[in-house]
């Protein structure tokens, strides 16, 4: 979605972030109770995503070459989709 305000186009992006280990906690976004207790058991790449990956996702966006790019959302889960 791009909008225009005041002569400028405004595009929408996003970053979901899956689950994000920080200071040796994971921070899980979206995972129901009910599910596994590890994050590792539900992940294709068998690990939590670092900080810096998840930044990593955000400064991807945010290029200039990312310019054309609009009204899209970025998974940053390490192959798992929420």
């Amino acid at each position: 979605m791009v909008e225009s305000r005041g002569g400028a186009a405004v595009a929408c992006r996003k970053v979901v972030g899956g689950t994000i280990e920080v200071e040796g906690r994971s921070i899980k976004v979206g995972v129901s109770p009910g599910l596994p207790a590890t994050a590792e058991q539900l992940i294709p790449l068998g690990r939590t995503g670092t900080p810096e990956e998840a930044a990593g996702a955000v400064h991807l966006l945010r290029m200039p070459e990312s310019d054309y790019v609009s009204a899209q959302t970025l998974v940053c889960g390490g192959g798992l989709s929420l």
